[in-house]
């Protein structure tokens, strides 16, 4: 009687473990539909060797056409090939033409301790940068008591930041008319979109080198139609108004007139 009992629970015990195994083996789905359930022994070039419950069997790789595996996972064998990656957006040309006067911001001398007198323009389209231009040359001798920055676009004074995917070209200057060139990655289609937004900002930083907070203080933008086919050629035209430096402050800063508009 005990060893009829052993002898049932022996049984019990390889009937839970052969279904605990069959849970654990891998799936393998053939390109007709049918199903293989058994544990990958190997996995060549041409065919695969898979252990199951009555046997060992060689399968062709190329009648596999996904393989289920016992961790969750769904590995394709034979599966459709997955589309090629849409071909890169070509780039766009962007020709930037400032005319007009200078934009230029002053600080008074005696703040100059941990002061940053460093402008910056920033051109964007939509919500991407696209360039930031930076001008650290400043002087005390322009006006007296204060420190000025006049952005000049000197080659040699200018730093120049391109945007994810875009390359600048140094800024041709010329008397009254500088001209910026840059390319950028914008996605376009066709018909083009209608709500493209080419901004221009001159800004100040109003932290620090080390932690700066900037500001835009002059903007300008336009709606534009980027076309990777011909060159977007638009011209900021710049008036300085009644920008003054007094009693330690610049005033009247709003009145710098900054146009951007087609060539």
């Amino acid at each position: 009687m005990k060893r009829s009992i052993l002898a049932t629970s022996a049984l019990t015990a390889l009937a839970l473990a052969a279904g605990a195994s069959r849970l654990r083996a891998d799936v393998f789905v053939l390109t007709d539909g049918d199903r293989i359930t058994g544990k990958s022994v190997s996995e060549g070039k041409r065919n695969f060797r898979i252990q199951t419950a009555y046997g060992r069997i060689l399968v062709p790789r190329a009648k596999i056409a996904h393989i289920l595996r016992e961790d969750g996972s769904d590995e394709i064998v034979n599966g459709a090939p997955a589309p090629p990656p849409p071909p890169p957006a070509p780039p766009v040309r962007l020709t930037l033409v400032i005319t007009g006067k200078s934009f230029w911001y002053a600080w008074n001398s005696k703040d100059s301790a941990g002061l940053d007198p460093t402008l910056r323009l920033q051109v964007r389209l939509d919500e991407e940068t696209l360039a930031t231009f930076v001008d650290r040359a400043a002087s005390d001798k322009e006006i007296k008591g204060a420190l000025v920055n006049t952005f000049a676009f000197v080659p040699k004074e200018i730093a120049m930041v391109a945007g994810n995917g875009a390359t600048l070209q140094p800024p041709e200057t010329r008397p009254g008319r500088i001209v910026l060139k840059m390319t950028a990655k914008v996605e376009t289609s066709s018909p083009p979109p209608s709500s493209r937004r080419l901004h221009l900002a001159y800004q100040v930083n109003e932290g620090s080198a080390d932690k700066p907070t900037w500001r835009d203080v002059a903007e300008a933008s336009a709606q534009v139609q980027p076309q990777a086919e011909s060159p977007l050629v638009m011209e900021l035209h710049q008036e300085a108004g009644d920008m003054q430096f007094a009693k330690r402050h610049m005033k009247n800063l709003e009145t710098f007139q900054m146009s951007l508009r087609p060539e």
